[in-house]
C-alpha cells in the first residue's frame, strides 16, 4: 500500500544547509519580511505587570457597571431624553450615569479599591 501521508518533519529533515536556506528565503519572501527583519519584542518586566488581584477588583467593577439595576428615576429622564433641548440631553445623561453610579458605590465600598 503506497503512503499517502505528507512527513512534512521527515521532509525538513531530510534537507540540508544550501537547501533549507533557500526554504528559508522563499518562505519569508512569501510571507513579505526577512527574517532579519522580523520585530523582536521582548517580554515587559516584571513590575510593569499589573497586580492580578486588582484586575479581578475592576472586572467585578465593569460587570456591576454593565449589570446595573434597573432605577425608575433614571429610566424616566432617558424617555425624557428626545424630548428636550441637546445641552439638557447631555445634562439627562450625566444625571443618569450618576444614579447609576450610587447604586454601585456600596459595592465599591466592598471591593475597597
Amino acid at each position: 500500500m503506497a503512503q499517502t501521508e505528507f512527513d512534512l518533519g521527515g521532509l525538513l529533515d531530510s534537507l540540508q544547509g544550501k537547501d533549507l536556506s533557500q526554504l528559508l528565503e522563499t518562505a519569508s519572501a512569501l510571507f513579505g519580511q526577512a527574517q532579519d527583519d522580523a520585530p523582536k519584542q521582548e517580554p515587559p518586566p516584571a513590575d510593569a505587570l499589573p497586580d492580578p488581584a486588582l484586575l479581578m477588583k475592576l472586572t467585578r467593577l465593569f460587570a456591576l457597571l454593565n449589570h446595573a439595576e434597573a432605577d425608575p428615576r433614571a429610566d424616566l429622564l432617558r424617555a425624557l431624553r428626545p424630548l428636550v433641548s441637546e445641552q439638557r440631553r447631555e445634562r439627562i445623561d450625566l444625571a443618569a450615569r450618576m444614579l447609576q453610579l450610587t447604586h454601585i458605590l456600596p459595592q465599591l465600598r466592598e471591593l475597597d479599591l
